[in-house]
This record gives structure tokens, sequence and C-alpha cells, in this order.
């Protein structure tokens, strides 16, 4: 069943440019840094990226979680763009990544999705003790969080988010959620599956901003093609919390292979990347870093898909 969870992508050209009236968001210089920490109750030592802007901020913070077998260094292009932003992101690289080489198999599915959902808690909750050993005291704010992810990274987001989850071994119902957070970024995310809990999916509070491509049907190897809008599950199925939804026409699950695995056949499709970058951190200024600024710019914006891209909120 590991073979369901993962997610397969589109191969297809880019959309046309984007055109926007309102003014980029700040742009600031950003240092990256790389550490290894061991989480609890684990023996192994976790990568993380952080990427932060230049000073001592604090800068609110968004914990990333990437999709299956990728990695958070596969991610660079969008999470540095969020730091520049005024953003610190901080990306662990889970089990599962083919760069650790650590050889899961199917039969390790329910413990590889309980570390990751483990992981993203730890760090959300435990970001003064990580900021004083990457050498970053005082420069990551605990009380401005939110999460994010791509693909697979979608679903442990989510749940992180406060959607219950059904145990892959016993099959009980499961809640990991987290107070306090504050949004909730779907990079080509999950709609419903089996081990997602229905009810859960309409009663998530938090604003959320979610991406899908028209060409990036949702696969997740169980022989069933749903259709792309099954992507947007982040968006479409809460009721009550503020949404958008970015629509990228003719897009695929990897931006043409510019975030979370290369795919050298593909033309990389670069506009898709600016509009992502661009309005999800409006989205993350807006709502974490409360820049009202921002939030006049992404609600001024009107996009449909003769631009190749549709803005679609509530």
């Amino acid at each position: 069943m590991l073979k369901a969870l993962l997610l397969a992508a589109g191969l297809v050209l880019p959309p046309g440019p984007l055109a926007l009236a309102a003014e980029d968001p700040s742009s600031l210089a950003v240092e990256i840094h790389r550490v290894a920490l061991t989480p609890p109750g684990q023996t192994r030592r976790m990568p993380l990226r952080i990427a932060l802007p230049v000073g001592d901020g604090p800068w609110p913070v968004v914990v990333f979680s990437h999709g299956a077998n990728s990695s958070a260094e596969l991610y660079a292009p969008v999470l540095d763009a969020w730091a520049s932003g005024g953003l610190a992101v901080v990306a662990p690289t889970h089990i599962d990544s083919e760069s650790l080489a650590l050889g899961l198999t199917p039969a390790d599915a329910g413990r590889m999705l309980s570390t990751r959902v483990e992981e993203v808690g730890w760090l959300l909750t435990d970001l003064e003790s990580l900021a004083t050993t990457a050498g970053l005291s005082g420069r990551l704010d605990a009380d401005r969080r939110a999460v994010a992810g791509h693909s697979l990274g979608v679903m442990i987001a989510a749940i992180v988010a406060g959607l219950p989850w059904r145990d892959f071994d016993t099959g009980e119902l499961r809640h990991d959620g987290l107070p306090g957070l504050r949004a909730l970024v779907s990079l080509h995310g999950v709609g419903r599956l089996p081990l997602l809990d229905d009810a859960g999916w309409q009663a998530l509070q938090l604003p959320v901003f979610a991406v899908a491509g028209t060409a990036d049907p949702g696969l997740t190897g169980d022989g069933v093609e749903r259709p792309w809008h099954w992507r947007l599950g982040a968006y479409d199925l809460p009721r009550s919390a503020r949404g958008h939804a970015l629509v990228i026409a003719d897009g695929d699950h990897y931006l043409g292979g510019l975030i979370g695995r290369p795919l050298p056949d593909t033309p990389p499709d670069r506009a898709g990347l600016a509009t992502v970058n661009r309005l999800t951190t409006l989205f993350l200024r807006a709502t974490l870093a409360a820049d009202p600024s921002a939030e006049r710019m992404l609600d001024a914006l009107s996009l449909d898909h003769h631009s190749g891209f549709r803005l679609e909120r509530r």
C-alpha cells in the first residue's frame, strides 16, 4: 500500500507568462542553514534545511514537508522565494527520501507516515530548541507558524493542521493536529483518501492556499485516475476557512522538473513557478506576517485561464 501513497506527474508544455498588476512582496537577501537533528524516539540524524532572511527577525515560520521519495533540497526554488518574502522556512528530509538510501519497503509504509507526521509536529512545537541548536536563537517566531507540503507532504501538513487520519497499521483514528497554526499551503496535494477522515476535511479551520495543474491527475498507484482537481482537496473540502486556489493550465506535478523531481526531458515551467512563488508568498505574508499590503494585493488579483492561470477564492 506504500505504492498507493506515491503521487505521479504529467509531462506537458508550460503555460504562458503571468502579468500581475500588484508589486512583488519584499525581496530580502536569504541565508541557508543545514543541520542534522535527532528527532524524539529516533536514532537517525534528520537532515534539515532552513532558509530565512538575513537579519535578526524574529521571522514567521513555515515548516515544509516534501513529496514522496524526494528531499527538502529539491524544493529550493519555492522555499527560498518564501524566505526572500520575509519568512523562515524549515524543511526536513524525511526517511523515505531516495537521497538517504534507507531502503524502505512497502512494509515500512506505516512507520514512514507516522514518522513524517511526528517530525513535522516536533519541529513546529519545539522551534526555540531548534533555533538554539541551529545557531538561530531569537530569529524564529514560534507564535507565527504555518505548515506546507507538496504531494504526499500535503497529506502530512493537513494532518498536522488538524485532519484526523487512520493509523496505517491499526486502522484507529488518530488526531495529531497542533493548535495555533495560522495557515496551510498545499502544492499539488491530495483529496479524499481511505486513510483520511472525510468529516475532518470539512472541519479544517486554517486559511489555505492550494495549487494544482490541469495536467496533473490524482494518481496514487492504486489503479484509479482521479480528476486533476482532486489535488485541490485542501481547498475544496473544508467548509468554513478562508481559501485560495491557483489552477495552472496544462500544469504538471513537478512544474516541469523545477521542484520535487528532476525531469530532464520535460520543458521547465518557469512561468508556473514564478506565479506559484508570487501568490503563495503574498498569502503567507498576509496570514503569517499580518501584512495588509499583501492582503490587498492578493484580494485584488483576478486571473482566468486566458493567461494560463486561474485564481479561485472563497
